[in-house]
């Protein structure tokens, strides 16, 4: 290596032109890589969706699911195969070796399937690979003051276009567009009052604000609401006046149970029964039952009921007399079971049938967004594979500002999440630290060496030079910039310091004790050219093989590895070449301070010589404080990515089953309400009819008894006290049947979280696992709102959702981490289920 150094001396001028070249090289290199969030990885995972409108889950496991796990299972390299299905869908996944690419992964999937047969009226199976490029760069909402469909077609008519017309933008997907259902239908009129409305007590206000029902005056009091009073806070009932009752309606009158109006005044309640008599003139009652429902007439029959008293109380539905059936709304008929329908008398069937068939009863194919509570549509900007992240980003944003521009501000573009703010953040770290690194080798010249002023020049240049050779090579590496690469590059930027000032130290010393410069220069850059290299080896050595251990885990380090080794083989280069010649050509012994102890050498000194005398003792706390340091490790929390992005929360709300998308949107329009008057939100985006924000995560299309709301926190605010505030507020709202509340982690959304699954050979074995395993969980601190899908995944019950892991009956389970130990945590749940001592033989 020392030639390299004799050559640099020789001819200067060309060295030194070189390193102008390299120099340009790697400006022109760093401007030209493209800025991502994450290394470009071709995940083997590919999936098989499938449709069989109409089928039932179980059928759809054993004609449709398995045929195609077996098909999936032949791929070359399969290592995990695991379905999901329910009532006319399939989803089979596939996790492959790493190795082949996404399209040949997905081409070899396909040959497969071309074998496999399936029943007649099966949609052909769609295969998708998995790659990170395909989660959007740029996630935004457009909001406005037009109707809801006016706004949605144009933004399907002006926005999309324009947006997928530049340059990168691979795909721009649309979501939202349906009504809220709720704002015409879930809402009922008010009730004709007698006299002018009369204000409700405080109780009965925030009752009603706590279920979502506005209960301010009489007026807004229903046969429903003093049904709902009756039976579950008759108390509330005696806070009503004389004033307020006369002033009810003579339909909520009538629905005033008699243990009520018995302790009434009489004349007061003479005047009572007199009005309800009038309630129903004219009209058919239902049966006594109904009636303490609140559901007086057939034509105050919802759909929801019809689907909840047909799970819960059928018996109540054989009350009915033709005459019922026949005054009830075509919307409330068509929510009957088949199979009632078919059990009645065969002319009445028909009659009814006829009449659902009139019926405007929508099947929801779209989901409710809303901004800030307003109606909104949401847009997804994909880019293509190669193009760059930030460049896309910022085309995007400036594209969103001309269009609301033209379209004079009658819109706006709510920006959700993009990328490019934590890539621009991460490579203005690096240039931080390069600057503070260079910075601080300079003060470190000054303060402990001792040198001239032409010194610092040497490391000053040494440094970014050798920076920007590592993005030269990463450049012809085919390498981005990213979070693991700038990582890479920010480790690497401590260690380069090392190797210049280690170089131009030794050659200051040979000059100090008389060497002329020409053997100065070659003398200290021999003596430490080895050890440099050794250092730089083994610093590589620690690093490199990181990115070759195969799996996950070496596809995500291996840009990390290679940018370090890049930038610790230019470090090595710059410092047995260019620091030689810079410290030939500027440094003269004239400059130098003269040789001796300086006062550093003689406060270390003596804790040297203390070491040297006593070798045992100095190993003995040097092994301790190893120790030491090993035992401190389980403090350090362990994840798979760091947190990004902006502060956030998600929250995700699941109704009891049978929910539709009006009752659904009427119980999120009350978070929102809360939500705007908790202080520390800024912005908060509405997704009814699906858990996930983005549609490319929503398998199954819209489900009506989902929800989702991100919501974005001011800065300075408390994430962890809002999470807790809004989670205490959602305990309260019993129409919920599940809701999950976390702090928003991009990286935990999309590369981990909580992650447990038992696979079991029968059902029996299952649900005792299920058992066991919840009570475990709930054990652990660390969680909160543990549950699992076992209530939907049990076989030939009818239920809706089955989960298979390499054909085994299998349940997933799913909770809130309070612990950013995210690794700790999962695995300690492992370790606590496994370890259970009744768990049934052979649960996994």
């Amino acid at each position: 290596m020392i030639r390299l150094t004799r050559w640099s001396l020789r001819w200067p001028w060309l060295t030194i032109a070189l390193a102008v070249v390299v120099t340009v090289a790697g400006v022109y290199s760093l401007t030209r890589l493209n800025q991502e969030l994450l290394p470009n990885i071709e995940f083997p995972v590919a999936s098989v969706i499938t449709r069989w409108p109409g089928t039932p889950a179980e059928t759809m496991v054993d004609e449709v699911t398995i045929p195609i796990e077996e098909a999936v299972r032949r791929v070359p390299g399969a290592l995990n195969v695991t379905s999901i299905s329910s009532s006319g869908f399939s989803l089979v996944i596939l996790q492959a070796e790493f190795g082949p690419s996404s399209e040949e992964l997905k081409a070899m999937l396909e040959r497969e399937l071309a074998g496999v047969s399936l029943p007649e009226g099966v949609e052909p199976p769609q295969v998708a690979a998995l790659n990170l490029n395909e989660l959007p760069v740029v996630r935004a909402s457009v909001s406005g003051d037009r109707p809801l469909p006016e706004l949605y077609a144009l933004v399907q008519e002006q926005v999309v276009p324009r947006l997928k017309a530049l340059e990168g933008v691979g795909e721009v997907e649309v979501s939202g567009g349906a009504m809220a259902a709720s704002a015409t239908q879930g809402t009922p009129a008010p009730e004709p009052t007698v006299g002018p409305p009369v204000p409700l007590p405080p109780s009965w206000q925030q009752a009603g604000a706590m279920r979502g029902v506005k209960l301010e005056t009489t007026a807004d009091v229903t046969p429903r609401v003093i049904a709902g009073m009756a039976r579950f806070a008759p108390q509330m009932l005696d806070q009503l006046t004389p004033e307020m009752l006369r002033s009810l309606s003579p339909r909520a009158a009538y629905a005033l149970p008699k243990s009520f109006l018995e302790k009434l005044d009489p004349d007061l309640r003479a005047e009572l029964e007199a009005r309800a008599q009038e309630a129903l003139a004219g009209e058919t009652p239902l049966p006594a039952s109904w009636q303490q429902l609140g559901i007086l007439t057939p034509a105050d029959v919802r759909p929801k009921d019809i689907r909840e008293l047909s799970q819960e109380n059928p018996e109540m539905l054989a009350e009915l007399q033709p005459e019922h059936w026949r005054g009830m709304p075509p919307e409330a008929l068509a929510a009957l079971p088949q199979e009632f329908l078919e059990a009645m008398d065969p002319a009445l069937r028909s009659e009814l049938e006829a009449r659902i068939a009139e019926a405007p009863v929508v099947v929801p194919e779209a989901t409710i967004n809303r901004t800030n509570g307003q109606p909104s549509v949401g847009i997804a900007v994909l880019k293509t594979r190669d193009a760059n992240t930030v460049a896309v980003v910022h085309r995007v944003e400036r594209a969103m500002e001309q269009l609301q521009e033209e379209l004079n501000n009658d819109i706006a573009f709510h920006v959700i999440f993009e990328q490019a703010s934590f890539i621009e953040e991460s490579i203005a770290g690096v240039s931080r630290e390069g600057v503070l690194g260079a910075f601080f080798a300079i003060l470190v010249i000054f303060l402990f060496l001792h040198f001239s002023v032409r010194s610092p020049l040497v490391t000053a240049v040494s440094i970014p030079l050798s920076v920007l050779i590592g993005f030269a090579l990463m450049k012809l590496g085919g390498l981005t910039l990213n979070m693991m690469t700038l990582g890479g590059m920010t480790v690497a930027v401590g260690r380069v310091v090392d190797d210049s000032i280690v170089v131009l130290e030794n050659i200051y010393r040979h000059i100090q004790r008389g060497d002329d410069l020409h053997t100065s220069v070659l003398g200290g850059t021999r003596e430490v050219a080895m050890a440099i290299l050794a250092s730089t080896a083994t610093t590589v050595a620690v690093f490199l093989p990181l990115g070759l251990i195969g799996g996950l885990i070496g596809e995500f380090f291996l840009p990390f590895a290679l940018t370090v080794t890049f930038a610790l083989a230019a470090s090595y280069l710059v410092a047995i070449t260019v620091v030689p010649l810079l410290a030939y050509l500027l440094i003269r012994k004239e400059h130098l301070p003269p040789a001796g102890e300086t006062w550093m050498q003689r406060l270390y000194t003596p804790t040297l010589r203390f070491a040297l005398r006593h070798r045992a003792v100095t190993l003995v706390l040097a092994f301790a404080f190893f120790l030491v340091s090993l035992g401190l490790v389980r403090f350090i929390p362990l994840s798979f990515l760091p947190k990004m992005g902006e502060s956030t929360i998600n929250v995700q709300i699941t109704m009891p089953p049978g929910t539709d998308m009006a009752t659904t949107d009427e119980t999120v329009r009350q978070v929102e309400t809360y939500l705007k008057r908790l202080q520390g939100v800024e912005t908060f985006f509405t997704v009814v009819g699906s858990s996930e924000m983005e549609s490319s995560l929503s398998f199954g299309g819209v489900d009506p008894r989902q929800a989702a709301v991100m919501v974005t926190l001011q800065e300075g605010a408390n994430e962890e006290a809002l999470v807790e505030r809004i989670r205490g507020y959602l305990r309260k709202l019993s129409q919920i049947e599940e809701a999950r509340v976390t702090i928003g982690d991009f990286a935990a959304a999309h590369m981990g979280g909580f992650d447990l699954v038992i696979t079991a050979e029968n059902y029996e074995d299952l649900v005792k696992a299920n058992d066991l395993a919840l009570a475990a969980l709930r054990e652990m601190p660390e969680l909160v709102n543990v549950s699992s899908d076992l209530p939907i995944a049990a076989p030939g019950q009818g239920l809706s959702l089955i989960t298979r892991i390499n054909g085994q009956q299998a349940i997933q389970f799913s909770a809130e981490v309070r612990s950013k130990d995210l690794m700790r945590v999962n695995a300690a749940a492992r370790e606590k289920v496994a370890s259970l001592p009744d768990m049934p033989p052979g649960v996994r």
